[in-house]
């Protein structure tokens, strides 16, 4: 993965750098092949990243550090190497943490160090320093928890709750759990837009995507007839999401209302996990420093002129 350009932007008198990617990339992960694949956010030019894997599930990106996480639902193993596939690393495995016992879900917190995983047969969520080290159980007690995603802006850790049929929240300690939507059929993956206040989330029991408000008001439906949607993942600049249908074997994009459907790649059997680096429109700046605008964490500047 090539920086196409690296800034130093100076505010209160404090040093902020930010970085801008030369092009965008969606990576997936295909739990019957056994890698992980990486493509152009049009799906073009697809490759593999990481091969010989177990069951890889859920990725998350560390785009200060350049490197992809993703778990391991086979070997049990959080693991994670360069963006370009090299250098694979375990992070945590039965070593540090004997209970461990099909992690699904993921997410990283770049800016905060952490990354956080479901372990879907202890009924557990977990969090942890990027490295693996100082494992923490956060939230116990679930059923069946699948897939996490992170609101930085309110300090929020959502999660599904499949075997409750409900999507949950907690403080990013694990204290103070809410339900916030309850009475679901069989909920998959979460996806945040906290600029918007939006949660999504797939149903594979109704085969609909839908998105609420984060307080679980005002639920809809923006996609249907779209059959075992494992996994979700939202380009926040261009206003897409991409989601992963393991029935007709694709990946998809729709714009975040549900029109203007695509299929990006076919012939992919199981896509488990995404992740995504957004496409620069000349140029997009990811803040990779809460520092400068802490109070947007996954914020996007699209600077008007091509550098």
């Amino acid at each position: 993965m090539k920086i196409k350009l690296l800034v130093t932007i100076f505010f209160l008198g404090i040093a902020h750098q930010v970085y801008a990617f030369d092009t965008g990339y969606i990576y997936f992960s295909d739990h019957t092949n056994q890698k992980i694949q990486r493509a152009n956010v049009d799906g073009s030019n697809v490759i593999d990243v990481v091969t010989g894997l177990g069951s890889p599930r859920a990725l998350g990106l560390d785009l200060i550090n350049e490197k992809i996480y993703w778990a391991d639902a086979t070997t049990n193993k959080i693991q994670r190497a360069n963006l370009d596939g090299s250098s694979v690393q375990d992070v945590i495995t039965s070593v540090q943490l004997p209970s461990i016992d099909e992690p699904i879900g993921m997410a990283i917190d770049a800016s905060g160090g952490k990354l956080y995983f479901t372990d879907f047969n202890q009924n557990t969520i977990h969090r942890a320093d990027l490295d693996g080290s100082n494992i923490e159980t956060i939230v116990s007690g679930l059923s069946n928890p699948l897939n996490v995603d992170l609101d930085l802006v309110n300090n929020k850790l959502y999660f599904s709750d499949q075997g409750n049929g409900a999507i949950k929240r907690s403080n990013l300690d694990g204290s103070d759990v809410e339900t916030v939507l309850s009475s679901l059929s069989e909920v998959r993956d979460i996806a945040l837009d906290t600029q918007s206040g939006k949660i999504y989330w797939s149903d594979s029991f109704d085969d609909k995507i839908k998105r609420a408000n984060l307080d679980g008001t005002g639920s809809e439906d923006i996609l249907s007839g779209v059959p075992s949607v494992n996994t979700l993942a939202l380009d926040l600049v261009f206003n897409k999401i991409y989601f992963g249908d393991t029935v007709d074997d694709k990946l998809r994009r729709a714009n975040l209302d549900g029109s203007n459907l695509e299929d990006l790649v076919t012939s992919i059997p199981s896509i488990q996990g995404l992740a995504i680096i957004p496409n620069p429109e000349p140029i997009t700046v990811v803040l990779l420093s809460m520092g400068l605008f802490g109070f947007l964490p996954r914020a996007y500047i699209k600077l008007k002129e091509n550098l």
